[in-house]
Protein backbone atom coordinates (compact mmCIF):
# COMPACT_ATOMS: atom_id res chain seq x y z
CA UNK A 1 0.00 0.00 0.00
CA UNK A 2 1.47 3.34 -1.06
CA UNK A 3 1.79 6.41 1.14
CA UNK A 4 1.10 10.05 0.32
CA UNK A 5 2.30 13.28 1.92
CA UNK A 6 0.13 16.42 1.91
CA UNK A 7 2.07 19.59 2.74
CA UNK A 8 -0.39 21.94 4.48
CA UNK A 9 2.20 24.72 4.62
CA UNK A 10 1.76 25.39 0.93
CA UNK A 11 -1.02 27.55 -0.48
CA UNK A 12 -3.33 25.83 -2.93
CA UNK A 13 -4.50 28.35 -5.49
CA UNK A 14 -8.10 28.09 -6.71
CA UNK A 15 -8.31 24.77 -8.52
CA UNK A 16 -11.13 23.81 -10.88
CA UNK A 17 -12.78 20.39 -10.90
CA UNK A 18 -10.02 18.75 -8.82
CA UNK A 19 -12.04 16.35 -6.66
CA UNK A 20 -9.10 14.10 -5.61
CA UNK A 21 -7.14 17.15 -4.45
CA UNK A 22 -10.03 18.45 -2.35
CA UNK A 23 -10.51 14.99 -0.85
CA UNK A 24 -6.84 14.90 0.11
CA UNK A 25 -6.97 18.26 1.91
CA UNK A 26 -10.05 17.11 3.87
CA UNK A 27 -8.00 14.23 5.31
CA UNK A 28 -6.81 16.54 8.11
CA UNK A 29 -10.33 16.44 9.62
CA UNK A 30 -10.46 12.62 9.79
CA UNK A 31 -10.05 11.29 13.34
CA UNK A 32 -10.93 14.59 15.03
CA UNK A 33 -13.57 14.43 17.80
CA UNK A 34 -16.85 16.31 17.44
CA UNK A 35 -17.35 18.96 20.14
CA UNK A 36 -20.52 20.94 19.45
CA UNK A 37 -22.57 22.82 16.87
CA UNK A 38 -23.14 26.56 16.91
CA UNK A 39 -25.34 28.81 14.82
CA UNK A 40 -23.32 31.88 13.89
CA UNK A 41 -24.00 35.15 12.11
CA UNK A 42 -26.54 34.85 9.31
CA UNK A 43 -27.92 31.58 10.74
CA UNK A 44 -24.88 29.67 9.47
CA UNK A 45 -24.40 26.31 11.14
CA UNK A 46 -20.82 25.72 12.28
CA UNK A 47 -19.58 22.37 13.57
CA UNK A 48 -16.58 22.33 15.89
CA UNK A 49 -14.03 19.51 16.06
CA UNK A 50 -10.67 18.86 17.70
CA UNK A 51 -9.12 20.55 20.72
CA UNK A 52 -11.13 23.37 22.27
CA UNK A 53 -9.49 26.79 22.23
CA UNK A 54 -10.47 30.19 23.63
CA UNK A 55 -11.41 32.99 21.27
CA UNK A 56 -8.60 35.35 20.31
CA UNK A 57 -10.78 38.41 20.85
CA UNK A 58 -11.06 39.55 24.50
CA UNK A 59 -14.74 40.33 23.86
CA UNK A 60 -15.39 36.64 23.10
CA UNK A 61 -13.03 35.09 25.64
CA UNK A 62 -15.94 33.34 27.37
CA UNK A 63 -16.57 31.31 24.20
CA UNK A 64 -14.67 28.21 23.17
CA UNK A 65 -13.99 27.16 19.60
CA UNK A 66 -12.85 23.92 18.02
CA UNK A 67 -9.46 23.72 16.39
CA UNK A 68 -11.37 22.65 13.25
CA UNK A 69 -14.55 24.53 12.34
CA UNK A 70 -16.76 23.43 9.46
CA UNK A 71 -18.90 26.35 8.30
CA UNK A 72 -21.85 25.48 6.07
CA UNK A 73 -22.42 29.08 4.92
CA UNK A 74 -25.89 29.28 3.32
CA UNK A 75 -25.76 25.80 1.80
CA UNK A 76 -28.54 23.21 2.25
CA UNK A 77 -27.68 20.35 4.59
CA UNK A 78 -29.18 17.23 6.13
CA UNK A 79 -28.03 15.56 9.37
CA UNK A 80 -28.99 11.99 10.20
CA UNK A 81 -28.42 11.37 13.89
CA UNK A 82 -26.71 8.16 14.91
CA UNK A 83 -27.80 8.42 18.54
CA UNK A 84 -31.50 9.20 17.98
CA UNK A 85 -34.03 8.34 15.25
CA UNK A 86 -33.95 11.93 14.01
CA UNK A 87 -33.23 13.70 10.72
CA UNK A 88 -32.61 17.46 10.63
CA UNK A 89 -32.64 19.47 7.42
CA UNK A 90 -31.97 23.07 6.45
CA UNK A 91 -32.24 24.83 3.13
CA UNK A 92 -33.88 23.43 0.05
CA UNK A 93 -33.21 19.76 0.82
CA UNK A 94 -36.79 18.82 1.67
CA UNK A 95 -40.05 20.72 1.57
CA UNK A 96 -41.47 21.68 4.96
CA UNK A 97 -42.77 18.41 6.47
CA UNK A 98 -46.33 18.17 7.78
CA UNK A 99 -46.75 18.90 11.48
CA UNK A 100 -47.49 15.23 12.17
CA UNK A 101 -44.00 14.34 10.93
CA UNK A 102 -41.75 17.24 11.85
CA UNK A 103 -41.51 20.76 13.25
CA UNK A 104 -39.31 23.84 12.93
CA UNK A 105 -36.20 23.72 15.11
CA UNK A 106 -35.14 26.80 17.03
CA UNK A 107 -31.52 27.94 17.00
CA UNK A 108 -31.25 27.26 20.73
CA UNK A 109 -32.62 23.74 20.29
CA UNK A 110 -30.17 23.00 17.50
CA UNK A 111 -27.21 24.18 19.57
CA UNK A 112 -28.32 22.35 22.72
CA UNK A 113 -29.20 19.09 20.97
CA UNK A 114 -27.14 15.90 21.18
CA UNK A 115 -27.89 14.82 17.64
CA UNK A 116 -24.21 13.90 17.25
CA UNK A 117 -22.57 12.37 20.28
CA UNK A 118 -19.78 14.49 21.75
CA UNK A 119 -16.34 12.95 21.26
CA UNK A 120 -17.50 10.84 18.30
CA UNK A 121 -14.78 10.82 15.65
CA UNK A 122 -14.83 11.77 12.00
CA UNK A 123 -14.43 8.52 10.09
CA UNK A 124 -14.64 9.94 6.56
CA UNK A 125 -14.79 13.41 5.03
CA UNK A 126 -15.63 12.90 1.37
CA UNK A 127 -16.43 15.60 -1.18
CA UNK A 128 -18.51 14.81 -4.26
CA UNK A 129 -19.62 16.63 -7.38
CA UNK A 130 -23.25 17.68 -7.79
CA UNK A 131 -23.55 17.99 -11.55
CA UNK A 132 -26.89 19.85 -11.93
CA UNK A 133 -25.48 22.62 -9.74
CA UNK A 134 -21.84 22.14 -10.79
CA UNK A 135 -20.58 22.43 -7.23
CA UNK A 136 -18.93 20.40 -4.48
CA UNK A 137 -20.98 18.63 -1.84
CA UNK A 138 -19.57 17.09 1.33
CA UNK A 139 -20.39 13.99 3.34
CA UNK A 140 -19.12 13.38 6.88
CA UNK A 141 -19.52 10.01 8.58
CA UNK A 142 -19.08 9.90 12.35
CA UNK A 143 -18.15 7.01 14.65
CA UNK A 144 -21.54 7.22 16.42
CA UNK A 145 -23.29 6.45 13.15
CA UNK A 146 -24.29 10.05 12.35
CA UNK A 147 -24.00 11.36 8.80
CA UNK A 148 -23.91 14.96 7.58
CA UNK A 149 -24.60 15.79 3.95
CA UNK A 150 -23.88 19.30 2.63
CA UNK A 151 -25.03 20.37 -0.82
CA UNK A 152 -23.70 23.32 -2.82
CA UNK A 153 -25.76 26.47 -3.05
CA UNK A 154 -27.72 27.03 -6.25
CA UNK A 155 -26.10 30.09 -7.82
CA UNK A 156 -28.50 32.83 -8.85
CA UNK A 157 -27.58 35.40 -11.52
CA UNK A 158 -25.80 38.38 -9.98
CA UNK A 159 -27.88 41.47 -9.39
CA UNK A 160 -26.34 44.80 -10.49
CA UNK A 161 -25.68 45.75 -6.86
CA UNK A 162 -23.74 42.49 -6.35
CA UNK A 163 -21.18 43.21 -9.06
CA UNK A 164 -17.66 43.49 -7.67
CA UNK A 165 -18.51 41.71 -4.41
CA UNK A 166 -16.50 38.58 -3.48
CA UNK A 167 -18.30 35.31 -4.15
CA UNK A 168 -18.96 33.23 -1.04
CA UNK A 169 -17.81 29.64 -0.71
CA UNK A 170 -20.45 26.90 -0.40
CA UNK A 171 -18.69 25.54 2.70
CA UNK A 172 -15.38 26.11 4.48
CA UNK A 173 -13.13 24.26 6.89
CA UNK A 174 -11.05 26.42 9.22
CA UNK A 175 -8.05 24.45 10.52
CA UNK A 176 -4.96 25.14 12.65
CA UNK A 177 -3.01 25.24 9.38
CA UNK A 178 -5.29 27.41 7.26
CA UNK A 179 -8.63 27.80 5.53
CA UNK A 180 -10.05 25.28 3.04
CA UNK A 181 -12.83 26.77 0.88
CA UNK A 182 -15.08 24.87 -1.55
CA UNK A 183 -17.11 26.73 -4.16
CA UNK A 184 -18.80 28.50 -5.60
CA UNK A 185 -18.87 26.18 -8.55
CA UNK A 186 -16.24 23.48 -8.96
CA UNK A 187 -13.45 25.64 -7.51
CA UNK A 188 -11.66 25.15 -4.20
CA UNK A 189 -8.59 26.60 -2.49
CA UNK A 190 -6.47 26.26 0.64
CA UNK A 191 -4.89 29.33 2.24
CA UNK A 192 -2.33 28.46 4.94
CA UNK A 193 -1.96 30.68 7.97
CA UNK A 194 0.89 33.11 7.66
CA UNK A 195 2.98 32.90 10.83
CA UNK A 196 5.42 35.60 11.76
CA UNK A 197 8.34 34.90 9.45
CA UNK A 198 10.88 35.41 12.24
CA UNK A 199 9.37 32.65 14.42
CA UNK A 200 11.98 30.11 13.31
CA UNK A 201 14.98 32.40 13.91
CA UNK A 202 16.58 31.34 17.23
CA UNK A 203 18.33 34.66 17.90
CA UNK A 204 15.10 36.64 17.38
CA UNK A 205 13.06 34.21 19.48
CA UNK A 206 15.61 34.35 22.29
CA UNK A 207 15.75 38.16 22.28
CA UNK A 208 11.96 38.49 22.34
CA UNK A 209 11.65 35.95 25.17
CA UNK A 210 14.26 37.80 27.22
CA UNK A 211 12.54 41.11 26.51
CA UNK A 212 9.14 39.80 27.55
CA UNK A 213 10.61 38.47 30.81
CA UNK A 214 12.18 41.87 31.53
CA UNK A 215 9.13 44.03 30.81
CA UNK A 216 6.84 41.68 32.74
CA UNK A 217 9.02 42.15 35.81
CA UNK A 218 9.29 45.89 35.25
CA UNK A 219 5.52 46.37 34.82
CA UNK A 220 4.39 43.77 37.35
CA UNK A 221 2.79 46.37 39.64
CA UNK A 222 0.65 47.63 36.75
CA UNK A 223 -0.62 44.15 35.90
CA UNK A 224 -0.01 44.67 32.18
CA UNK A 225 2.54 45.80 29.61
CA UNK A 226 2.15 46.88 26.00
CA UNK A 227 3.94 45.99 22.80
CA UNK A 228 5.90 49.25 22.80
CA UNK A 229 7.51 48.28 26.12
CA UNK A 230 9.00 45.26 24.34
CA UNK A 231 9.91 47.16 21.16
CA UNK A 232 11.66 49.91 23.11
CA UNK A 233 13.61 47.29 25.09
CA UNK A 234 14.66 45.59 21.86
CA UNK A 235 15.69 48.95 20.37
CA UNK A 236 18.01 49.59 23.33
CA UNK A 237 19.40 46.13 23.98
CA UNK A 238 19.03 44.25 20.66
CA UNK A 239 18.73 46.86 17.94
CA UNK A 240 20.20 44.47 15.36
CA UNK A 241 17.51 41.90 16.17
CA UNK A 242 14.75 44.51 15.92
CA UNK A 243 16.06 45.50 12.49
CA UNK A 244 16.23 41.84 11.47
CA UNK A 245 12.50 41.61 12.22
CA UNK A 246 11.81 44.76 10.19
CA UNK A 247 13.89 43.39 7.30
CA UNK A 248 11.56 40.38 7.10
CA UNK A 249 8.81 42.65 5.73
CA UNK A 250 10.70 45.07 3.48
CA UNK A 251 9.86 43.13 0.34
CA UNK A 252 6.18 42.61 1.17
CA UNK A 253 5.05 45.80 2.91
CA UNK A 254 5.01 49.50 2.08
CA UNK A 255 5.62 50.19 5.80
CA UNK A 256 7.78 47.35 7.15
CA UNK A 257 8.18 49.03 10.57
CA UNK A 258 4.43 49.12 11.11
CA UNK A 259 4.04 45.56 9.80
CA UNK A 260 6.85 44.33 12.08
CA UNK A 261 5.08 45.88 15.07
CA UNK A 262 1.87 44.04 14.19
CA UNK A 263 3.71 40.74 13.67
CA UNK A 264 5.48 41.05 17.03
CA UNK A 265 2.06 41.36 18.66
CA UNK A 266 0.84 38.25 16.82
CA UNK A 267 3.95 36.39 17.95
CA UNK A 268 3.29 37.33 21.58
CA UNK A 269 -0.27 36.01 21.29
CA UNK A 270 0.22 32.90 19.15
CA UNK A 271 3.65 31.67 20.24
CA UNK A 272 4.15 32.96 23.78
CA UNK A 273 0.53 32.68 24.90
CA UNK A 274 0.24 36.29 26.02
CA UNK A 275 -3.34 37.36 26.78
CA UNK A 276 -4.51 40.64 25.28
CA UNK A 277 -6.48 42.84 27.70
CA UNK A 278 -7.00 45.96 25.61
CA UNK A 279 -5.28 48.76 23.74
CA UNK A 280 -2.93 51.48 24.97
CA UNK A 281 -1.53 54.63 23.36
CA UNK A 282 2.16 54.88 24.15
CA UNK A 283 5.51 56.11 22.83
CA UNK A 284 7.94 53.99 20.83
CA UNK A 285 11.49 54.62 19.61
CA UNK A 286 13.12 52.65 16.82
CA UNK A 287 16.54 53.29 15.30
CA UNK A 288 16.87 51.85 11.81
CA UNK A 289 20.12 50.54 10.35
CA UNK A 290 20.39 53.72 8.29
CA UNK A 291 20.40 55.79 11.47
CA UNK A 292 16.92 57.15 10.76
CA UNK A 293 14.48 57.27 13.65
CA UNK A 294 10.89 56.01 13.79
CA UNK A 295 9.62 57.55 17.00
CA UNK A 296 6.09 58.49 17.98
CA UNK A 297 2.84 57.70 19.76
CA UNK A 298 0.23 55.19 18.61
CA UNK A 299 -2.18 52.54 19.86
CA UNK A 300 -0.82 49.04 20.54
CA UNK A 301 -2.00 45.94 22.38
CA UNK A 302 -1.90 45.61 26.15
CA UNK A 303 -0.88 42.22 27.54
CA UNK A 304 -1.81 40.70 30.89
CA UNK A 305 0.90 39.97 33.44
Amino acid sequence: MGSNLIDLRQAKEPSHDDLPGLHAYLAQLVGEPFRFGRVSYGDELTLHFGDLRPARSPKLRHKLYGAYILGLRGSPWILKSGSEPIVITAGEVLDSPPSAVGKPLLKEELEAGTFVEAESRVLTAAPFVVMPVEGFGLQLRMSDGSTLLVLPTIQEPDEPEDEGLPRLADWELSTPRGLLSAGPGLDWSFKPLQPASFASNPSIVRAISNGVAFVRRAREADGWYDSHDLINWLDIHHNDVLNDIIDCYKSRSSDPVHTATIQIGKYLRDHLGQVKVGENKSYHHITLRSGDKRNGDCEVSKWKI
